[in-house]
């Protein structure tokens, strides 16, 4: 398994633990960017992620932590708070894990590309 398909399953199931409603159709569209089958046939024909379902998991995980962010600054009530800061952090590390998945998946490629051509 590669580091993208493994940073997508982590992620996945990261979510789908913490967020119920979370389906291959949702993560497919919301997350990553694609249609709603895209999950299901990474799984199915292991095939390799995109580069750019990655970048759409990188943004939308970056967009949810400052989507929590504010509204920390907009709740009144002290546990609300806690509430949206433990979600901020928790989405914020997903970023960073979305992030190191796709910079190693891009030098992987990058390497892969040169090697072809050395040949």
């Amino acid at each position: 398994m590669n580091t993208a398909t493994q940073t997508i399953d982590l992620i996945y199931e990261s979510l789908a633990n913490r967020f119920y409603e979370m389906d291959y159709k949702t993560y497919s569209t919301y997350y990553l960017g694609r249609n709603n089958t895209y999950y299901s046939y990474l799984k199915s024909s292991h095939s390799s992620v995109s580069i750019e379902a990655l970048f759409n998991l990188y943004a939308k995980l970056m967009y949810e932590e400052e989507m929590a962010k504010e509204k920390i600054l907009e709740a009144d009530d002290r546990d609300l708070q806690r509430i949206c800061q433990s979600r901020a952090e928790y989405f914020g590390d997903m970023k960073q894990t979305a992030l190191n998945g796709l910079l190693e998946t891009a030098y992987d490629r990058i390497d892969e590309k040169k090697e072809a051509n050395v040949y």
